[in-house]
Parts: C-alpha cells; structure tokens; sequence
C-alpha cells in the first residue's frame, strides 16, 4: 500500500492548489491556444485595467508645445538624426544639446540684434521730432548738432 500513499499525497496536493489559485489557473488557460506534448502555446491578451496611468512630466512638457509647425520639425530632426545613424541614447542626447545651446546663442544674437535696431530707429525719430538742427563743421572733423539748444558731439 506504500506506493499507493505517494500518488494520493500528490493528487489531493494537487487538488488544493487548484483551489486555492483558481484564479490564476483560469486565466492561464484563457491564455493558452494549444496544450500538446510539445508544450503550452499562449497569447497574451491586452486587459483593461482600471488603474490610472499618469503621465510623465516630460509628456506633459511636451504637450504644452503641441502645434502643427513644431511636429513638422520634429519629425524632420528625427528623420535626420535617423539618416545619419545616430541611434544610441548618449551620442543622440549630446548632439541634441549642442543643437540646443547653439539655437539659444542665436537667439540671444538676434535679440540683440533687435534691440540696437530698436534704439537706431528711436534714435532717428528723436532726431526728426527734433525741429531744426543746424549742422556746421568744427574743428577738425568734430562735427557740432544743435537740437533744441542742446550741444552733442561726435
């Protein structure tokens, strides 16, 4: 009777656990599409979960910037960064910095740009608001600007 003992522990062992992880069971055999000598083949399948996912804060950055222009670019730099193999995370993140740092540059150039012009053009208004400036050479080649009494020299 002794070799009877073993496969009755293991059967009734068996039947507990399908008991107790009954849930699991079923949705692996959901899972599966054919059990045969070679194995178990599944799929899995997408499940709703009621979980919320948050997204991240560089998705929601990112989704402030949302307009048709700005994905135009985007999918243009993508698409050379892609032509010129530059595939890898580190190498891509520092050209993408570079890139970055040289557009904050020009634009920095171009604001100082716009200020100069700015003050050339409040400059020439000033200067016609002024009413009659009498021009006469000086000295040498210091040339004397009366407007409105006031005395500047270049």
């Amino acid at each position: 009777m002794e070799f009877l003992a073993w496969p009755g522990v293991v059967l009734i062992l068996g039947i507990i656990a399908i008991f107790v992880f009954k849930q699991p069971f079923t949705r692996f055999l959901d899972w599966a599409q054919t059990i045969g000598k070679s194995g178990i083949e599944t799929t899995i399948v997408a499940q709703g979960s009621d979980v919320e996912v948050k997204p991240s804060p560089a998705d929601e950055l990112l989704k402030a910037f949302d307009n048709a222009l700005l994905l135009q670019r985007e999918n243009f730099i993508q698409t050379e960064l892609e032509r010129l193999q530059i595939n890898s995370g580190p190498d891509r993140e520092r050209i993408l910095i570079r890139l970055l740092a040289g557009l904050a540059v020009v634009q920095e150039f171009e604001r100082t740009y716009t200020l100069i012009w700015g003050s050339q053009i409040f400059a020439l208004q000033f200067l016609n608001s002024a009413g009659n400036i009498l021009l006469h050479e000086g000295e040498g080649s210091t040339l004397e600007y009366r407007a409105k009494g006031t005395i500047y020299e270049s």
